[in-house]
Formats: C-alpha cells, sequence, structure tokens
C-alpha cells in the first residue's frame, strides 16, 4: 500500500491558519467551585493545571499554574465570604492568567493577593477588583515560565 505524497503547494498558508487557530488564539475556562467545599483550592488547582496542560506547549505551566490558582483561590476564600466561587483561566501569547471571583460575596478581611508572598512569587502582576458581580482577584504569569517551581518552604502548603 503506497500513501499519496504529502501536498507542497500552499502549506504556509495552512500552517498559518493551524497557528492562528490552537496557539495564538486566546483561550479561556471556567469553573465554579462551592464555598462549602474543603477541597475547592486543590480542585480549582487540579482544573487549572490540566487545561493550562492541554493547551500550552510550555513544560512548566502546569505546574505554575497549579500553584498559583491553589494559593489565589486559599486568599479569596479566607477574605471575601462567598456561596460559589468563580475560577478562570486564560491563555494568550505572552501571558497566562488566573482570577477567582467571589460571586455576591462580600469582603471581609484585607484582600490583597500581591501581598501574599507566594502569590507575588509566581505572579507577574496581581491584584483585586471589586466588580458588580463580586470581588474579584487575579494574578497573570508571563510566558515563557522562568522553568521549574522553586521548591516551597517547609511552612507553606502546596
Amino acid at each position: 500500500m503506497t500513501h499519496p505524497a504529502p501536498p507542497r503547494r500552499n502549506l504556509r498558508v495552512v500552517a498559518r491558519r493551524i497557528l492562528s487557530r490552537y496557539i495564538i488564539a486566546p483561550r479561556h475556562r471556567t469553573w465554579a467551585v462551592d464555598a462549602y467545599d474543603a477541597e475547592a483550592h486543590a480542585l480549582s488547582a487540579w482544573s487549572v493545571g490540566i487545561t493550562f496542560g492541554t493547551w500550552s506547549t510550555d513544560p512548566y505551566l502546569p505546574e505554575w499554574g497549579s500553584s498559583l490558582a491553589y494559593h489565589l483561590t486559599a486568599h479569596t476564600m479566607t477574605t471575601a465570604a462567598s456561596h460559589r466561587y468563580v475560577v478562570t483561566a486564560s491563555l494568550d501569547r505572552d501571558h497566562a492568567a488566573v482570577s477567582v471571583m467571589a460571586l455576591r460575596g462580600r469582603v471581609h478581611d484585607r484582600l490583597a493577593p500581591a501581598e501574599v508572598p507566594v502569590v507575588r512569587a509566581l505572579s507577574r502582576r496581581a491584584g483585586h477588583m471589586h466588580l458588580l458581580a463580586g470581588p474579584l482577584t487575579y494574578a497573570v504569569i508571563g510566558l515563557p515560565t522562568p522553568g521549574p517551581l522553586p521548591p516551597p518552604s517547609t511552612s507553606e502548603p502546596g
């Protein structure tokens, strides 16, 4: 059985279309986690890590995104009371971002993810916004990632 020769014409056009559709196009994915679930931050970390792993070719992005989602969700859950938290992962050509919104929540402590040492170490920029739907925290990772995660200190989970 012989296979036909690959087409030699228009390969650049086909390659550009593939790249624009699967790599360059921004992507985002959103999950809702319940406040009563004690493992909500671990679930959001797992979901973000799997998502970044399927989207990106950066070998360390799933690990960075997962750890960032874990700590950002934990910070949001301890500072903003809500019945449900909405976690979003997004990826474009130069940045990966994780955000957590406390749906119809109210802030009862200092909501400042940029002051959390782990979030500050893992992200290029972090902050918060007060939206009509509830308070939102976010953090951005620059791509490509700097390499493997540094080993955590013994006092920090995850």
